[in-house]
């Protein structure tokens, strides 16, 4: 697919494709005024289909992100093995943006989705048992 026209869309669908929050996506297009109107952007067809085909142009390839996500898990590991409240926060920190870019990964399985994104909530102890780290 061609770059969108509008430069201003194009610049947004990027934002998105490289997992910005729709917000900051918006902010970074250039827009300014109210945040409340980024999913009128969002909700665009031309949009949500270049939003779509930006990651098969390599901006962010599966395996990149895969990579990424181990080394947060890696990383949230050793930081869960040090006696440390700050340590013990780093790690909660690592594993949620895992979480979030394992999210980005299961959301690009599924194809672009129109509307709001599907939400899913964990209990404490799903959330743990999915990203805690592993002895």
């Amino acid at each position: 697919m061609p770059r969108l026209a509008n430069s201003r869309h194009e610049q947004f669908a990027r934002a998105r494709a490289d997992g910005l929050s729709r917000p900051d996506a918006y902010r970074k297009a250039g827009y300014a005024g109210a945040v409340k109107n980024a999913p009128r952007v969002e909700s665009r067809p031309e949009v949500i289909a270049r939003v779509a085909e930006l990651p098969r142009e390599g901006l962010s390839s599966r395996s990149d992100i895969r990579a990424v996500i181990d080394e947060l898990l890696r990383l949230a590991r050793v930081a869960a093995t040090k006696d440390s409240a700050a340590c013990l926060t780093a790690a909660k920190g690592l594993l949620s943006e895992a979480a979030k870019l394992q999210g980005r990964l299961d959301a690009e399985s599924e194809g672009p989705s129109v509307g709001r994104p599907r939400r899913v909530v964990l209990t404490t102890e799903q959330w743990l048992e999915k990203y805690a780290p592993r002895p």
